[in-house]
């Protein structure tokens, strides 16, 4: 058999362990986590009326969702399987093709066929990675298999110019990590200025290319909001409190957890080697990407989660050429013979070390609604209402229940966000019945839900919970109340806080 056929089974066969792994893991947890039923949402849309939508009847006040349409339109295909199959299924799929693409990618940079099969290997398992999309039908899972093909594409640029241009415009199309990719281009040509090594026409070319169509689609899909929110648009459209827990501060610790220490070393070594040593353009172009992650994410202009997983992509192709560097130097000091102890050894550290990390991050428990916070979704369904919960459950209050509520996590263009969460955490926590009331009277709110996302939010619930005279509990199952909204403030002192019947 030739070698090619072999790893393609070997291939074929980490495609399959890694599948089997991330959906034993998905399916430890019933339902798919809050974020899916943004997608179901949109997908039932799609396939009722063949267009996304857009205009949110149930968000606060109304609102318009902005998003890059085309993942969900493949949900929506999806959906022929029973919903919680799909939204579980398709993004699990979509990662693991990350396996193959950076297999094709680092054997690009290294022709070498064992070190390519270890970094494939690491794509599967590193923690961040592994994370992604396990139980979570998210956009990224789709950009990210999109981005490595591009990546594969722009190694080989004058070879294959039109699966470049074709693959950029499909990543416009898919999500902004098409800003990334501009990044890293100009970064890699002010690297060869840097190292003063000639500059391909073709890269230039595609810089300016890839400008034009991101530019392009940004004006049209995002022109109300860079318009409201300006070049500031990625703190700006947060609330303060969502701001501060996206934008995390990068810590090297929480790289070190994520992206795993094996391809850390690994990738540090090609670094070394591709800039001191062999100056290899292809490893630098792969650098580029990293060095623009590692920057966005210390200038907190990338989300830190989203940070991570673009550093494991990054680490784990550059894994490659680090190890084969190492196994290069056995060869020159006549240890040959022990290269494949050396590779195994690598692998064998990495699982050590990553896999358990990898299968934690997976089963984060609380990433999913329980049984109980769905049985009382449905029951709100039969409930004229509006509705008070953590802005985690409005998709799923959005899906399922179908009735108003007041906030969500898509704080895009959303109607004044930092004054909704104030006011949605004062109407939680406040120990005064007059200020709960009032806050519920001021926003309509009929039902107040209390769930684990609620009491994670907030630990201490104020008087919604102890004054059962003006916030009856109209429903209740195990982990989940609701609570009903009794009285109203009158005009006059506060003592005046009389039952709603009685006015």
């Amino acid at each position: 058999m030739q070698p090619r056929t072999r790893y393609a089974i070997a291939i074929v066969f980490i495609i399959a362990i890694t599948l089997a792994l991330r959906l034993m893991v998905s399916f430890q947890i019933a339902e798919p986590g809050y974020d899916s039923y943004f997608a179901l949402l949109q997908a039932d849309s799609i396939t009722d009326t063949g267009l996304p939508r857009y205009d949110d009847p149930y968000s606060y006040q109304g609102r318009t969702f902005v998003f890059d349409p085309a993942f969900y339109y493949l949900v929506a295909a999806a959906t022929i399987l029973p919903d919680t199959l799909a939204v579980k299924l398709l993004p699990n799929l979509l990662m693991v093709l990350l396996i193959p693409f950076l297999y094709l990618i680092t054997h690009s940079l290294t022709k070498n066929r064992p070190t390519a099969f270890i970094a494939a290997i690491f794509a599967g398992l590193s923690p961040a990675l592994f994370a992604t999309g396990i139980n979570q039908a998210t956009p990224i899972t789709l950009a990210l298999p999109v981005l490595a093909l591009l990546f594969l594409a722009l190694l080989d640029l004058k070879q294959h110019p039109k699966r470049v241009l074709i693959l950029t415009a499909f990543l416009t199309l898919v999500s902004p990590l098409i800003w990334l990719v501009l990044a890293t281009e100009l970064t890699y040509l002010l690297i060869l200025s840097a190292e003063k090594l000639k500059i391909s026409q073709a890269y230039l070319e595609i810089s300016i290319v890839t400008l034009l169509m991101a530019a392009w689609y940004t004006l049209i899909t995002y022109k109300e909001a860079l318009y409201a929110y300006g070049f500031a648009i990625l703190h700006e459209s947060l609330p303060a409190a969502a701001r501060a827990a996206t934008f995390q501060e990068f810590s090297f610790l929480a790289m070190l957890y994520a992206v795993g220490v094996v391809p850390i070393a690994l990738g540090s070594l090609a670094l070394y080697t591709a800039t001191f040593e062999q100056r290899n353009r292809k490893v630098l172009f792969i650098a580029s990407l990293g060095l623009v992650t590692l920057l966005g994410a210390v200038l907190r202009l990338i989300p830190l989660s989203l940070a991570l997983v673009l550093l494991s992509l990054t680490f784990a192709i550059l894994a490659a050429p680090g190890l084969n560097a190492i196994i290069a130097y056995a060869k020159k000091t006549k240890l040959d013979r022990v290269a494949p102890v050396i590779t195994a050894a690598f692998l064998l550290l990495f699982l050590l070390t990553s896999l358990l990390p990898a299968l934690v991050q997976g089963v984060y428990p609380g990433s999913s609604p329980t049984p109980d916070e769905l049985s009382a979704a449905k029951w709100l369904s039969t409930t004229p209402s509006v509705i008070a919960a953590a802005p985690t459950s409005g998709f799923l209050l959005n899906h399922i229940a179908q009735q108003p509520y007041l906030a969500d996590e898509a704080y895009l263009l959303a109607p004044d966000p930092d004054r909704v969460l104030a006011e949605l955490d004062m109407l939680y926590t406040t120990h005064s019945s007059v200020a709960a009331v009032d806050l519920a009277e001021r926003h309509g709110v009929t039902h107040i839900l209390l769930g684990p996302r609620e009491y994670k939010r907030y630990p201490e619930i104020g008087a919604i919970l102890n004054d059962e005279r003006c916030f009856p509990r109209v429903y209740q199952e195990r982990l989940v109340m609701i609570l009903g909204v009794e009285c109203a403030v009158t005009s006059g002192p506060a003592e005046n806080l009389l039952p709603e019947a009685t006015q």
